[in-house]
């Protein structure tokens, strides 16, 4: 099913109840690949967040953004596991809601590992759209991001943003890239957040999944 076609059926479900129990099911069942990432090609591999919920990922970013109670039940949490910079575990946290994003974009928060589940948030980035493309430099470890800049007045571009000693630069410092058939990579968050908002498939900061 197209994405127009599973948007019209979702309309259906939602606002008329039309669509036959199975078919409703299959929907709302499950998350869908963006055509922001599906327009990437195939050349870089697509990845949705993860399903579950995340307490200790949730726990840690709520105590190092210092994210105040009352935003927690309106900051939807995305996140995926991705290798770090020396082999090490980390999590790319994505956060929406009216305390984190703007015209420009949302947050992305960059936890490393203080133990067995345990986090802390090394590097938060603003601006960011999904999805978010992870590069690998010669080593095979993670070189940069590429993100797709535009909002708040800026033109419409893809950025690489460098990783040097750890930490990846700003998307207004950011290259801007022409052409990124050349990259090889990975796309996380390729998720359809419409789709998934509209079917209740997001966590919250509040810790009261919908799903």
């Amino acid at each position: 099913m197209n994405h127009r076609l599973m948007v019209a059926a979702l309309v259906a479900v939602l606002c008329t109840g039309s669509m036959a129990p199975s078919g409703a099911s299959d929907l709302l069942g499950q998350s869908y690949i963006s055509l922001e990432a599906l327009s990437l090609g195939s050349g870089f591999q697509k990845v949705l967040a993860e399903d579950k919920p995340a307490e200790s990922i949730r726990k840690s970013v709520i105590r190092d953004l210092d994210i105040p109670e009352e935003a927690w039940r309106a900051t939807k949490y995305s996140y995926n596991y991705a290798e770090g910079e020396n082999g090490e575990r980390e999590v790319l946290v994505l956060l929406r809601g009216p305390w984190t994003s703007g015209t420009g974009g949302s947050t992305l928060a960059i936890l490393t590992s203080d133990g067995k589940d345990r986090w802390h948030v090394s590097q938060i980035l603003t601006l960011i759209h999904s999805p978010l493309i992870v590069v690998k430099g010669e080593s095979g470890k993670p070189s940069g991001l590429l993100v797709r800049r535009y909002g708040g007045g800026a033109r419409p571009a893809w950025v690489l943003l460098t990783r040097k000693n750890g930490l990846y630069e700003g998307v207004n410092e950011g290259q801007v890239i022409e052409n990124i058939s050349g990259f090889r990579s990975t796309a996380f968050f390729a998720n359809d957040f419409i789709l998934d908002d509209m079917t209740g498939r997001y966590h919250t900061l509040e810790g009261k999944d919908i799903f």
